[in-house]
């Protein structure tokens, strides 16, 4: 998923997402996009993984898998 660009940019968005406590404002404003370009791309997250980023333990399934994810590349 990192080869493409999308990917890298939705990685790089749950993560500031997190960073920011869920805030889609402080999220959007960090990211230096739009509420809606935002929203557009945890709504693709959603859809890709099934898992819905403004639910809290979906969001903490995302950043498990993250981590995990990581972790493999670093290897």
């Amino acid at each position: 998923m990192l080869k493409r660009k999308d990917g890298k940019e939705l990685i790089d968005t749950i993560c500031e997402f997190i960073k920011c406590n869920m805030s889609v404002n402080q999220t959007a404003h960090n990211l230096f996009v739009h509420r809606n370009t935002l929203n557009n791309r945890l709504l693709r997250i959603k859809k890709l993984f099934e898992l819905d980023p403004k639910n809290t333990e979906d969001l903490f399934q995302l950043f498990i898998g993250y981590i995990s994810f990581y972790y493999r590349q670093t290897l």
